[in-house]
This record gives structure tokens, sequence and C-alpha cells, in this order.
């Protein structure tokens, strides 16, 4: 019994020019897949060519059709991407070619895994060359994913062969394979995406854009997004082959309707794409498998997608003894793009290169996002074998590790490992429960790069312990702003209650010391009087020059002294001339806090009489609470942040 076939395939032709690829698509479907004058004058095909064929069990075959002129390679690849299957176009007569050989490689590269082999022009050749071709074709295919399939010599002219072709076809189409089926529910888990093939204007429609949905589904009504520009795109309507539809999803050519763009704002290359599911890079880390007989260039044209860039290759890891890398072989490299591109975990991509160009091999992404620091780029290769894996939560893993020293949020983290949503969410259970990534809020991080926090943490500690021992380590607010560009103030908050917790750092109050530290200040009979006259003042305190007087200290002696007590935690500064007793100040927030909560907002003058001070020092509390983000200014009130 079969299994349930997919709805549609995606079915591109390929092979030699002139060995009558279009001709055969017209043949099966009734459509000639050349558009262009240019093509139906010079009897060649140049650009894309698309058609459309129904099985007798209504599974539907989009085909493809590409150049096979050299010059043409790079239309070939535009619309190699996202095929289910290749239509291998050998002619009888004239056997196996250059670009037989090129497209073979191609499609291999490109993860295709099924097809067919049919032979055309038939009607031309005796049995004794027929003969001879298949012998060909079966020793090229040998070895690749067409060694086992079904070769059909037919003649598009006479007809010959044709019925056992569409038999063929509709074996592929109705009785896919359960590796067929898995692949084509991951695809429809992940995010909508479609790389534009195509883009033209209609009269009275506007711009439209062709490609292959290659993951996910979409519904007008859905937000979409236009990489690698980042611009929201409005779609007014949708067509598979000329037909209006509510829906397209993964494995279906499909047309949009654009609205809000012109057509010089897109192209072949562009991709469309649910917001947030593809990262925009220069930079790419891949595993790369280079043709035998083809030596790497250290400059590449990159075809990704649809998109066609210059890219510069450098080598992760030893360069082997010849100083080049060997033909046929596999390895990890790093590719810096002239462009900007949008990838994602596992796109596939082709590299050409030389002159004349020709295709050197291919590969497959394993960092869209990588960082540009060569911290830990030793270890690179290693870290990308465990994040090319299928083991997803060691894929999280990695990815956390890579995004050193930034934390991962879901989105980047969903682009870097090729997971949907939910694979996603299972996955970091799962590498949370076994302790290979930790949670700070939304974003995780790595436990290395924990370490590396807390040893950075710890020689700044050590040098200031050196340098100012007065201050007794650092504060709580110095540390963040140490921090403040990588992590938010609550991440930081976690990060030091984890490195102290593993005894790394040690808090008090709002103090971080060395462990093992004096905690307490010795005692100070002059910061004793402060404190007193600070305790006797109460919410109103003295401001600094009168406070010294009191206390009999002259202004040097006594703003350093002060400056220590609040880096000690002893005293709080509210204004360079105002210092408070953390009791004092937690008395004047509380205060705040509760008028807030019952009634919303508060005034400068009302929080004035509310503490019984002036209107200077009710000023100077506010606008400190302000910075500490516990109230927002509106106008001439303050409410409480949420």
């Amino acid at each position: 019994m079969s299994n349930p076939s997919p709805p549609h395939w995606v079915v591109g032709t390929s092979g030699h020019i002139d060995h009558g690829k279009s001709t055969l698509v017209k043949a099966l479907t009734g459509t000639d897949p050349d558009r262009l004058a240019e093509e139906k004058s010079r009897g060649i095909t140049i650009d894309l060519g698309f058609a459309r064929w129904v099985s007798p069990g209504q599974a539907e075959i989009s085909f493809i059709d590409v150049p096979g002129h050299e010059r043409f390679v790079h239309n070939m690849l535009a619309g190699a991407h996202g095929l289910d299957a290749v239509l291998l176009v050998v002619a009888a007569d004239e056997g196996v070619m250059p670009q037989t050989l090129e497209h073979l490689h191609i499609c291999r590269l490109l993860g295709v895994r099924r097809g067919i082999i049919a032979l055309t022009r038939a009607d031309l050749a005796d049995a004794p060359r027929l003969t001879q071709t298949q012998d060909e074709v079966r020793a090229a295919v040998q070895g690749t994913f067409l060694e086992p399939a079904p070769l059909v010599a037919v003649s598009a002219v006479t007809g010959q062969g044709m019925e056992q072709l569409r038999e063929q076809l509709t074996a592929l189409a109705e009785q896919a394979l359960p590796q067929d089926q898995a692949r084509r529910q991951e695809a429809l888990a992940l995010p909508f995406r479609l790389p534009v093939d195509r883009v033209f204007t209609l009269k009275g429609f506007g711009t439209v854009v062709t490609g292959t949905v290659v993951s996910g589904r979409y519904r007008p009504a859905e937000e979409l997004m236009l990489y690698p520009q980042g611009l929201a795109v409005r779609v007014r309507g949708l067509q598979v082959h000329g037909q209006p539809a509510e829906q397209v999803e993964a494995g279906q050519r499909a047309a949009l309707n654009l609205t809000g763009l012109g057509k010089d704002a897109l192209g072949r290359g562009c991709q469309l794409a649910a917001p947030g599911s593809l990262g925009v890079t220069r930079r790419v880390a891949a595993r790369v498998r280079l043709l035998e007989g083809a030596r790497l260039s250290r400059r590449v044209r990159l075809h990704l997608g649809t998109q066609d860039v210059s890219a510069r290759v450098s080598v992760l890891g030893a360069m082997p003894p010849e100083g080049h890398l060997p033909p046929g072989s596999d390895h990890w490299v790093m590719l810096h793009l002239e462009a900007p591109a949008a990838a994602r975990w596992g796109d596939r991509f082709i590299l050409r290169g030389g002159s004349p160009q020709a295709t050197l091999g291919g590969g497959v992404v394993a960092d869209p996002l990588p960082g540009a620091s060569r911290h830990g780029r030793a270890e690179l290769p290693q870290r990308l074998e465990r994040l090319a894996g299928d083991n997803p939560p060691w894929r999280v893993e990695e990815a956390a590790a890579l995004q050193s020293p930034r934390p991962l949020a879901a989105p980047e983290g969903m682009v870097r490992t090729g997971l949907g949503p939910q694979a996603y969410q299972q996955a970091l259970t799962q590498a949370l429960a076994a302790g290979r990534v930790m949670e700070l809020g939304e974003r995780i991080i790595h436990p290395q790069v924990v370490a590396r926090l807390g040893k950075f943490l710890l020689r700044v500690l050590e040098q200031q312990q050196r340098l100012s021992p007065e201050r007794g380590g650092l504060t709580r607010a110095e540390a963040a702003g140490k921090l403040a560009a990588l992590y938010t103030e609550k991440e930081i908050h976690r990060l030091l209650a984890h490195l102290a917790a593993a005894q790394v750092i040690a808090l008090a109050g709002e103090r971080i010391t060395l462990p093992g530290a004096q905690t307490q200040a010795p005692a100070n009979p002059q910061l004793a009087k402060v404190t007193a006259l600070l305790e006797q003042a109460g919410l109103q305190p003295p401001r600094l020059i009168p406070l010294l007087e009191a206390a009999g200290l002259d202004r040097r002696e006594g703003e350093k002294l002060l400056k220590t007590a609040a880096h000690q935690g002893a005293l709080v500064k509210v204004k360079d001339d105002l210092f408070y007793l953390p009791t004092a100040l937690a008395q004047a927030e509380q205060a705040l806090k509760t008028y807030l909560a019952g009634h919303g907002s508060i005034t400068v003058v009302e929080y004035k009489d509310l503490l019984g001070v002036g209107r200077k020092h009710a000023v100077d509390l506010l606008e400190y609470f302000d910075g500490k983000k516990i109230t927002l200014r509106m106008d001439n009130t303050r409410v409480l942040r949420t």
C-alpha cells in the first residue's frame, strides 16, 4: 500500500543545451516554457520557464525549465533551489555532454534526492547509439541520487515513450516515499519562505513576484517581510499557476501580488518570509564540498537560493600541506559576502568561479550569523560540526555558544538552528534540563560565556583592590554599567546572582566584592559623625558643604569619605551634593510607591507635602527615582514604570 502522496511537487529539468528540455516540457504539459521573444527567435532557453501538469491521481507537478547553455548556468541555479525531483534530459543521438554533468553535480549538491532520466530525440538514434547513450548515462549517474532512477527513451516528435514517461511522473508524484512525506512535514512546520525568481508588473494589479515556496504556509492577512532589505510587505492576492488561492504552502509555485512596493525595489535574489525568520548577513560559516577536478578560488560566486553574490573564502582550521584544498574534499569555510544576503541554518548553496565560470562545489550553511570575534576560532570547526548535526538540543547549545558574548533570543536561535517554533522550544527545554544552556529571562546564554564573564569581573575587582582598596569592591550600578551594552538590567541581576551562588564573586547589599573579602568597612569616627547627622535630618539631609562643616571635615577629605561610603553602600548619592542613608531613601521610595498605587500619579508639590520636605529635595528625589526607572515623568507628573 502506497503512502499518502503530497499534493504538489516541483520538478526541474536539467541537461545540456539543445537536448530538448523545453520541447519535452511542452509535449508533456501543452505549455511552452520559453516565455521570451529572444528565446523563441534563437531557439534556446535563456531564463527560467514554468509549466504545470496534473497526474491522473490529481497530484500536481510544477515544472521549472532551466537553460542548458553554460553562459546561463546562473539562471539555471536560480530555479534549482527547492526542487523535489529532477528530470535529467540527455539527447539520445548526442549522449552525455558538459552541462549534463554540471547540472547533475548542481542537483546533487543542492540535495535533490529523486528523479527520472529522459533520453530525448530517440527517433534520431539507431539501436546501437541508443544503447551507447544509455550506458553513458548510467555511468555518469553512478553513485548519485539518480543511480536507481528510471530511464525512458522518448521523442516529443513521434510520441515514442511519452506515455511511459507520464507513468513514471505519476509514480513519482503519487507514490511518495516515507522520507518525502517527512521532509514535507518538516518544511510545513517552518516559517513561510519564498525566494523570488521573477518580478514583473501587470496592468491593474501592480507588482507581482513568483517563486517556489520552500517552507511554511502563507495567507494574505499575515505579516510578511522582504529580505535582505528588511521591508514590511503587504500582499493583495495569491495565485498558484494562474488560479487565485487563499493560501500557498511549501512545495508550490506561487505568485504574490504586492502593494506598496514598486518593481524597482525588488528583484531575483530577494526573499519573502515571516518577520524574524531569516538572518541578514555578510558572513556565513559553512561546510563546503569540492567537485572532483575543481580547485577552490579565494574569490567565488555564491548562489544561495535565487541570490547570486560575490564572496571571499577563508578556510577554517588547518590548511592542507599543499596550500590549497584538495579536489573532491570537504572543508569548513567562512564566506565573506560583498552584499547582504538572507540565510538560515541548513540552506544549501553552490560555489562557482574561475574564468570562464565553472561550478566548483557546494555546501550547507551551518551558521548564518557568525560573529566577527576571533575568540574561540581554533575550536570553531568542532562547534560547527555539532551545530550542523541532527541533535536539536546540541544545536541550541552551540548556537548559544557561538552567539557569545550576547545572549541568544528565540528568533535568532531558530535562524541559527533551523528549527521551527515547536521543535526549538522542545530542544531548548532539553538543553536547559541538561545544563547545556542557562536561562536569562527571555534569552539564554552558554555556561562558558558566564564563566568568562566571571573571570572578567574578578579581574576588575582584583585591579580595584590593588589600586583603591578603600572602595571595598564595585557597586551593582558600576557592574551594570560595564555590562549594559550586552545585557538587560534583569539579565545582569541574574548573572550576578548566579556568579555569587557559584562563589565566583560575593554580594553584600549593593556591593560586589572578591570572595572572602571584608564586607564591612572598618569603624571610621568621621563617617560616624556624618551618619549621625544624616540620621538626625531624616528625609531632608543637609547639602554637601553644610554637612561637611557640621562634621568638622574639609571639602577634599570629606568628599573622598562620602564617595567611599557610597561605594561601600553605607550612603546613597542622590545628587553630587546630596547623600541619603539607605534606610531613609527606602522610606522615601516606599512612600512614593504607596501613593502612586492609590492615586496613579504624583506632582512635585504632592510629593513634597507627602514627605514633609522642601521642594528641591522632592525634585532631587523624583529625578533620582526616574533615573532608577522606578518612575516615569509625564509632563508635570510622575507615574510608576511598568
